[in-house]
């Protein structure tokens, strides 16, 4: 059995050994003198560093003990180059006299003073300090011009105290963000944006090269009665206005109306407006449901060589005004599928109106449409998206003709849409904000249902329209004014028929379209 003098003594011994070893603590080392602290980093967690001046950093230190720490450089705007700094250390025995660093362009980084530019990643550094009171002096800087900030701790024991002066800093006051002012009605939250689109195209009116020839020669002059001009300008001012009110606990119910105009510039004829109304209820979250209801007045397309309805074949045709009344009902539905994938769902109704020499031209179709958002990464969002269209366009011409037996022209007709879209955020925010690829391919397989001969119907038996569309667009908030944000793109479009018509069907269908446009648009309130 061990004694009490056998125990006492290496306890004693033991506690001896720790008086006799030096308390050594972990702490932020100061430098003595003015000097300029710059806060690195997001401003809930940014470190201070200490801006290396002209005249360096003084440190007093009592050793022995270890500082550690890193070294950063500031990267301006526009600074591609890397930078290279020389560290000089004095008034330490032991320590080198000089270290050099390389810094690379950083990636990412802030200040949390608001400073334009990014800090560089950290270099680390360390420098054993031997036993004693010693006066520490680095200084050094960028090769070149530019400046170097230095982040130091120290291991080691108590320092003595001094004064410290710390000439400024760049951290600033919190600032309270002025509350946003919100307008209300009857229980709905108000907000209204604006928009203005300038669009330039090179073929207004969709005509072929045969006739944009044809009229620039001085072709048949009924057929060009309104056109002006082949190509055009168009403004198209929108304006919008939406309620938020929370009827239902699963999520918000938003009311939409918006009003928008094609203002067309050299041909006036294709003016149109377009008035839509919607509502939109959430269904939890990333899950909302949308019906919306638009319709646009009659529009003008063209001249077409027609006769009045119901009347008897030996009526002449007569060149007639060809225009178009539309009303769509579309529902949607939109799931967020998973953190970086959406999908959408629409039913689509269109009822399609032309004027009543044209009954025959009215269209009745559904559209079943799904579209799929794939974030790829964060810079990088790819979207998909497929149509089925069912039409049936039959209507009724002579006198005595039953809708469901008409041998009218009909242009019923079953589609097909392909749509891909690749949407590209630059690092160059500044620029631009994101850039948009676009390629989509449509066709539509005329039936004329009730016709067996291309004679009896020569517009759309065996006739399928193939539709091309290729898009580049940007956009970009405006400097100076963050409320306005702009779009600009260049839009290619081509319409290639086949068919086995002996006529001059392709001379009429086909056509290109090229346009450029620079829009705007401004959130009111």
């Amino acid at each position: 059995m061990l004694s009490r003098r056998t125990i006492f003594l290496p306890v004693l011994v033991l506690a001896l050994l720790m008086l006799a070893t030096p308390v050594f603590a972990r702490f932020a080392l100061e430098p003595r003198g003015e000097v300029t602290v710059v806060p690195i980093g997001k401003a809930a967690t940014s470190k201070d560093y200490f801006k290396v001046g002209t005249s360096g950093l003084i440190l007093p230190v009592v050793g022995p003990g270890e500082i550690t720490g890193y070294a950063k450089v500031h990267f301006a705007p526009g600074d591609s180059l890397d930078k290279s700094v020389e560290l000089r250390f004095s008034g330490v025995p032991g320590l080198p006299a000089s270290r050099s660093l390389t810094f690379k362009q950083p990636k990412r980084g802030t200040y949390a003073g608001g400073r334009k530019g990014m800090p560089s990643g950290g270099k680390k550094i360390a420098l054993t300090i031997p036993a004693g009171t010693h006066e520490l002096r680095i200084d050094g800087g960028v090769v070149g011009g530019g400046e170097l900030f230095l982040l130091l701790n120290y291991e080691g024991p108590e320092q003595p105290a001094f004064e410290r002066q710390f000439k400024a800093t760049e951290k600033p006051k919190p600032k309270k963000k002025p509350k946003k002012r919100k307008i209300k009605l009857g229980g709905f939250t108000l907000s209204s944006s604006s928009g203005l689109k300038f669009t330039y195209d090179d073929n207004a009116y969709k005509y072929s090269n045969d006739y944009i020839y044809s009229y620039l020669n001085g072709g048949p002059s009924e057929k060009w009665k309104f056109l002006n001009r082949v190509d055009d300008a168009i403004i198209n001012p929108s304006l919008s206005l939406t309620g938020k009110r929370k009827f239902f606990d699963i999520g918000t119910t938003s009311i939409t109306l918006k009003f928008s105009r094609l203002q067309y510039w050299h041909n006036p004829k294709l003016c149109n407006e377009e008035y839509r109304g919607s509502v939109r209820q959430d269904v939890g979250k990333g899950r909302s449901l949308e019906l919306y209801y638009s319709y646009s007045p009659s529009k003008y397309l063209r001249q077409l060589n027609d006769r009045p309805p119901n009347v008897s074949d030996n009526i002449s045709m007569t060149s007639q005004e060809f225009r178009l009344t539309r009303n769509k009902v579309v529902a949607t539905w939109r799931h967020k599928l998973r953190k970086n994938l959406n999908l959408r769902l629409m039913m689509t109704r269109k009822l399609y109106f032309y004027n009543r020499p044209h009954l025959e031209n009215d269209t009745w179709a559904y559209d079943w449409q799904a579209t799929a958002y794939w974030t790829i990464n964060k810079p990088f969002r790819l979207t998909l998206d497929y149509a089925y269209t069912d039409a049936n366009a039959l209507g009724i011409d002579v006198d005595g003709q039953v809708l469901d037996t008409s041998p009218a022209s009909d242009g019923t007709y079953k589609g097909n849409k392909f749509n891909m879209e690749l949407r590209w955020k630059p690092p160059f925010k500044q620029i631009v904000k994101d850039i948009t690829v676009r390629a989509q391919y449509s066709v539509a397989y005329f039936s004329a249902e009730g016709c067996n001969t291309i004679g009896e119907d020569s517009y759309h038996v065996s006739r399928q329209d193939n539709m091309y569309t290729y898009q580049i667009k940007a956009s970009r908030k405006l400097p100076y004014y963050p409320k306005i944000s702009t779009n600009f793109g260049f839009g290619y479009a081509q319409r290639l028929v086949d068919s086995l018509m002996w006529g001059d069907i392709k001379a009429d269908k086909n056509w290109i379209s090229r346009t450029f446009w620079l829009g705007f648009s401004y959130k009111l309130f």
